[in-house]
């Protein structure tokens, strides 16, 4: 199996923050970078991504998921030189700008948390990554060049399929543990206002103004 591997080259021209909101198609498993061809269930009959971060495995479909990719070049106020500073700054403008569109009671995993390794990005946590309780909202890795710092993001309007029953992991890994805006009683939500939401709070931090714009995952 030949996995295509997300493509980060539209990123290292762009001198500017950029806020990419991804659209899916059909229903699409976006693997970490270094995970094994081998947690591919051949009967799940979904397409397959490989990103450029690491971490575990995202489920992504049309009507449950918001995907955000978000880049900040090296000469901007909020581009940080240590990963774990920048998940943590990147985590705390989506928590914010969750805030602004009704999200509350949401706190950011700082730098001291120690990462819990799965198969599975949401039954796994690191620093950055925004949670409500126990349960993540906000799932979040990132690829680092020469010319800034790509940050990949996800979260859910709606339970997303089991990753369990796509995956050929063990029985004992931990599930999913997913808090979505619906539960969260965000009903009237748009990736565009939490795009915009992000633009407005990266401008404040001093960011050149953002550009946000729409594309397919690939």
């Amino acid at each position: 199996m030949s996995i295509p591997r997300f493509s980060v080259d539209e990123f290292r021209v762009v001198d500017h923050p950029l806020i990419v909101l991804r659209h899916v198609d059909v229903a699409t498993i976006v693997l970490g970078s270094t995970q094994d061809e081998s947690l591919i269930n051949a009967s799940s009959g979904v397409e397959i991504v490989r990103r450029r971060g690491g971490g575990g495995a995202v489920f992504l479909d049309a009507e449950c998921v918001t995907w955000i990719d978000l880049w900040i070049p090296r000469d901007d106020p909020c581009h940080r030189s240590d990963v774990q500073t920048a998940m943590v700054l990147i985590g705390e403008l989506f928590r914010d700008a969750l805030g602004q569109l009704g999200v509350h009671g949401a706190t950011v995993l700082d730098a001291t948390h120690r990462a819990t390794p799965s198969a599975v990005c949401f039954a796994s946590s690191g620093p950055g990554e925004v949670m409500v309780g126990s349960n993540k909202l906000v799932g979040m890795t990132a690829w680092r060049g020469r010319e800034g710092a790509l940050f990949q993001t996800a979260l859910y309007q709606q339970q997303p399929t089991p990753l369990h029953t796509l995956l050929a992991i063990p029985e004992r890994e931990p599930t999913e543990a997913v808090a979505t805006l619906a539960s969260l009683g965000i009903e009237d939500f748009s990736g565009e206002s939490l795009a915009a939401e992000l633009a407005s709070a990266l401008r404040l931090l001093g960011s050149k103004t953002p550009e946000i714009t729409h594309a397919r995952l690939s």
